[in-house]
């Protein structure tokens, strides 16, 4: 078992597959990349760290173009590719979706499709407007993270799994939000959907290892990341503090760090 008191040498990484560009994203569309920006971003982790980041729903570049935004976060986030990966916030009733969603995997560098929100873009989560995206997704072979905040959320994504068994889903906030429990036992049966554990609920983490298991689990904190230096990166401390309370095996230590997530974005490294 890994002791976490001295993290020089802590020999895994964590892989934060649910990060939102902010107000970075929100007030700077046209300023210029700076690569000294988030230089202190990960001066408080434990650990070494790389955030799945995608577009902010409220931005308008993203209300009316899903090219546009897509070409934005690959602009700003190229500069730090130490720091992070992108993924793709889409809305589906735009015509340029499906465009958007292979310009981003095959000549921008786009790791996932997601997080993909129906209270922002007024879809249901297996609506009509989202199959083709779904499909899109799974021929390019990208994993999809839905929104997943209440039982219907839950209970449409297994819809989606079941209907499409090639694809890959990850259920965020814990499958459900404050109805987590339901949402992790609604999706505990489909091999083809991990659940994303959140920061600051222990329970929740032990709950998931019991019902899904480590190797179908993913770490999404929905942070939001800011030029500014002192907003820094510490939740993921709080997942290395409950794995070692848990006393999870190294093996599975990994997997729910940063194992699964390479897998699931299929990252070399």
């Amino acid at each position: 078992m890994v002791q976490f008191a001295a993290m020089t040498d802590y020999p895994f990484e964590i892989i934060d597959t649910h990060v939102h560009l902010e107000t970075w994203f929100l007030t700077n569309p046209d300023a210029e990349v700076d690569a000294s920006w988030f230089g202190e971003l990960y001066s408080e982790c434990r650990h070494r760290t790389r955030l799945v980041v995608a577009s902010t729903g409220g931005h308008p570049v993203l209300a009316r173009s899903n090219i546009a935004s897509v070409k934005l976060l690959a602009r700003l986030i190229d500069a730090f590719p130490d720091k992070f990966i992108g993924t793709m916030m889409l809305n589906p009733h735009h015509d340029d979706v499906l465009e958007a969603l292979e310009l981003g995997a095959t000549e921008l560098g786009m790791r996932m499709v997601g997080e993909l929100v129906q209270y922002i873009h007024h879809y249901r989560t297996d609506g009509p407007e989202i199959l083709p995206v779904v499909q899109k997704a799974i021929d390019l072979d990208l994993t999809m993270m839905f929104h997943v905040s209440g039982e219907d959320h839950a209970e449409r994504i297994a819809r989606l799994a079941e209907k499409f068994p090639r694809g890959r889903f990850i259920a965020a906030h814990s499958a459900g939000g404050r109805s987590w429990r339901r949402g992790i036992e609604t999706v505990r049966r489909l091999p083809n959907l991990w659940v994303e554990i959140m920061r600051g609920n222990e329970e929740q983490l032990k709950v998931l290892l019991e019902a899904v298991g480590p190797s179908r689990i993913t770490y999404g904190s929905d942070f939001a990341v800011d030029e500014r230096p002192e907003l820094r990166y510490t939740v993921g401390n709080w997942l290395l503090e409950c794995l070692e309370r848990l006393k999870v095996k190294d093996a599975d230590i990994e997997r729910i760090t940063s194992g699964n997530a390479k897998a699931l974005l299929k990252l070399e490294d």
